[in-house]
């Protein structure tokens, strides 16, 4: 009996790592969005439902991705040259260890693909606004994302950082289109920048497994690039970065607060240009990412937050 509920525990685990459903990052957009609607809409049920449809929609789609990734990369070989044989050990590879199979994995993509699209159509039914132009870039934004590594392999031929970027902006757009019916200058700032700190995560993550990607045909921008592109790569984020924080700073309600708020996440980014560029720490570098996301994502909710409260 304790070995049947350990068992069945191990594989629960093994598809939440499968799924990367610990990453939270894919889903902190949505309340992000949440934090800039109008006071009445934010905490009436309707909103709230709203809330809870937009994240299941960013966890069930980013799950299918994810494991389709896996399911990729065991098939290919690329994870057993990338995180086999303990060359990046904090990264859990189920499928490598057999934990689950390619089978298992395939059919728990598909569950999570169904549902991601069932939650995104309940939420486009209840939203107080349907906008068709935010229902074609959404579903544009779903189709990429299930194609990162499958089917098209969209991450194969040099479209992967692109893919993070847009799906990661997506997931604060798409709610807040179907709570206003517009897209802000504030809003469209904030996405961006969330996709930005995300992609600067993912570029240190596809430094680790840059030599790997390249043998294997795998055409992330660090595998296609030498040493000085890269950190050019890296400094381009980081201006880019840089500048959208300036703009959300500028379109706060109260930029001073803002301002105050965004201090440990510039501390945070000054380490990691220091771990990642100058020490060439990518899996440090890649660590202080998410602590980057996080921080800022923070940030930008708290200072949206004291102005829906005040306002």
């Amino acid at each position: 009996m304790t070995t049947d509920v350990g068992s069945t525990t191990g594989r629960f685990r093994a598809f939440i790592e499968l799924g990367k459903l610990r990453v939270v990052e894919m889903w902190l957009g949505a309340p992000l969005a949440w934090s800039l609607w109008d006071r009445d809409l934010a905490l009436s049920g309707r909103g709230l439902a709203l809330l809870v449809l937009s994240v299941l929609t960013a966890v069930g789609i980013s799950a299918a991705a994810l494991a389709l990734d896996d399911v990729t990369g065991t098939k290919d070989g690329l994870d057993d040259n990338n995180h086999g044989a303990g060359h990046r050990a904090a990264v859990r590879k189920p499928l490598l260890d057999g934990t689950i199979s390619l089978r298992a994995a395939r059919v728990f993509a598909a569950g999570c693909a169904a549902v991601g699209l069932s939650a995104l159509t309940t939420a486009i039914a209840i939203a107080p606004h349907r906008p068709w132009w935010m229902i074609a870039v959404t579903l544009g934004g779903v189709f990429l994302a299930l194609n990162y590594s499958y089917f098209l392999k969209l991450s194969y031929i040099g479209a992967g950082e692109v893919v993070t970027f847009v799906a990661t902006a997506l997931v604060m757009l798409f709610p807040y289109g179907l709570a206003t019916g517009e897209i802000t200058p504030v809003a469209l700032v904030q996405a961006l920048l969330i996709g930005v700190w995300e992609l600067q995560t993912a570029t240190y993550a596809n430094c680790l497994d840059m030599v790997g990607d390249a043998r294997f045909g795998r055409l992330t921008w660090p595998a296609r690039l030498p040493w000085k592109g890269i950190a050019r790569m890296h400094a381009s984020l980081y201006a880019v970065a840089g500048a959208l924080l300036l703009l959300a700073v500028a379109g706060a309600e109260r930029p001073w607060l803002l301002a105050l708020l965004a201090l440990p996440l510039l501390a945070t980014q000054v380490q990691q240009v220091r771990k990642g560029m100058r020490e060439r720490d990518f899996a440090t570098a890649r660590a202080l990412g998410f602590r980057v996301f996080r921080l800022g994502l923070a940030a930008l909710a708290v200072s949206n937050l004291v102005a829906m409260a005040v306002g």
